[in-house]
């Protein structure tokens, strides 16, 4: 559809195509103080300085190089997978100054101008879309006009509209998926970028003038705690975004972010937590795996509640992963070979990072996350630090 882009006739803002703040620097004037740290000093005054690229049997990496006031260099990287019909984005900034550089901010991926189709953009065309979840409650798909952020054209474009989302910590889907998107409805094209999501992530889209910008990786110092120091010499790279555009049904243009399978059917698992609710033993699945024998279950899954406790609480002693010798008399072995001589294979759940308040490293302070040296607690749990090597040999020996 490249005959169809046109030259935009309202465009007074140029955005770079790296977004990034450092703590010396000056925030945005739009209004954006403590919503986003986007077209901060940093960003407004980076210059181009080349493009590269290469090229392999099957993809083409482009690399563009930008240059900050301060002479540090922003290489964002683009590499286009001809298989997946999508491109893999980072951004990696090299601190070029003496001195050790705070970072407070640094996009993955800026996609700015759309939809590209017009000279002006038209009204109740284009449609913002995402994913909403909560804990067993994945995957609501929402996707609706963009004018309901307030995301549409202004009569005086110098307050910045944003929408922003994504969350802090470790649950990469709490709230919302590192998915967003937007559809340009006339046209039935349909741009998506997903993050990869591995810990705390923003995405946002906004709008100063006339054209719509989808960005998005880290959150910034403000709004998620997020900031890096970079010793001089040192280069950082962000979390990678996966943006693809196509046409057709949302289904089928999202298809492209994640590779596809590589079995033809799924495996059914059976989980007993609906069954026992935090009390399995060895003659309830004895029991189960007869009557699920009869159907085409594939896998046999323990749940919570097969170690010893001092409650009848599950919660109490995880961390421990001591086999209940109350429940399984004869331990796992027979168990096991149960599941197996129906058929089906075995799986446990393990919660292996937490830790119950009766468990015995529950007070081991030396094992332990801590959040302003204290240990990080809830009204359950317990952390163990996964970066400690005590603590790997632990759970590798449980």
């Amino acid at each position: 559809m490249a005959k169809k882009v046109c030259k935009p006739d309202f465009q007074k803002n140029t955005l770079s195509l790296v977004q990034s703040k450092l703590v010396h620097d000056a925030y945005d004037k739009n209004f954006s103080n403590g919503l986003t740290m986007f077209n901060s000093q940093t960003s407004r005054e980076m210059v181009f300085v080349d493009q590269r690229e290469s090229h392999d049997v099957n993809d083409l990496m482009v690399t563009t190089t930008l240059k900050d006031q301060h002479q540090n260099l922003y290489d964002q990287k683009i590499l286009y997978d001809s298989k997946m019909k999508r491109l893999k984005i980072w951004t990696e900034f090299t601190n070029k100054t003496s001195e050790t550089e705070k970072l407070e901010y640094l996009t993955s991926f800026v996609l700015n101008s759309l939809s590209p189709f017009y000279g002006r953009q038209l009204t109740d065309n284009l449609q913002l879309i995402r994913l909403r979840s909560k804990w067993a409650m994945e995957g609501r798909v929402e996707q609706r006009p963009i004018e309901d952020y307030d995301l549409e054209m202004s009569w005086k474009s110098s307050g910045l509209g944003i929408e922003t989302f994504g969350q802090n910590g470790t649950m990469p889907v709490r709230k919302f998926f590192p998915i967003i998107g937007l559809r340009d409805t006339k046209n039935d094209v349909t741009w998506l970028a997903e993050l990869e999501g591995k810990a705390s992530w923003r995405l946002n889209a906004a709008r100063v003038d006339d054209r719509l910008v989808i960005f998005g990786g880290l959150p910034d110092s403000d709004d998620g705690k997020w900031f890096k120091y970079i010793d001089s010499g040192e280069t950082y790279r962000t979390p990678y975004a996966y943006i693809t555009v196509g046409q057709g049904s949302l289904l089928k243009v999202s298809s492209r972010l994640q590779r596809k399978a590589k079995h033809k059917t799924l495996p059914i698992i059976y989980n007993e937590w609906g069954t026992t609710w935090g009390h399995p033993s060895a003659e309830l699945v004895h029991e189960s795996v007869q009557l699920l024998e009869k159907h085409m279950i594939d896998t046999y899954v323990i749940d919570a509640g097969w170690y010893k406790s001092k409650t009848k609480d599950f919660n109490d002693s995880i961390g421990d992963w001591q086999v209940d010798e109350k429940q399984f008399p004869q331990g796992f072995t027979p168990v096991v070979k149960d599941i197996h001589d129906h058929q089906m294979k075995a799986g446990i759940w393990f919660e292996f990072e937490g830790l119950g308040k009766d468990s015995q490293k529950y007070n081991d302070t030396n094992s332990l996350v801590k959040r302003d040296n204290w240990p990080v607690t809830t009204i359950k749990r317990r952390f163990l630090d996964m970066t400690d090597e005590h603590v790997k040999k632990y759970l590798d020996k449980r």
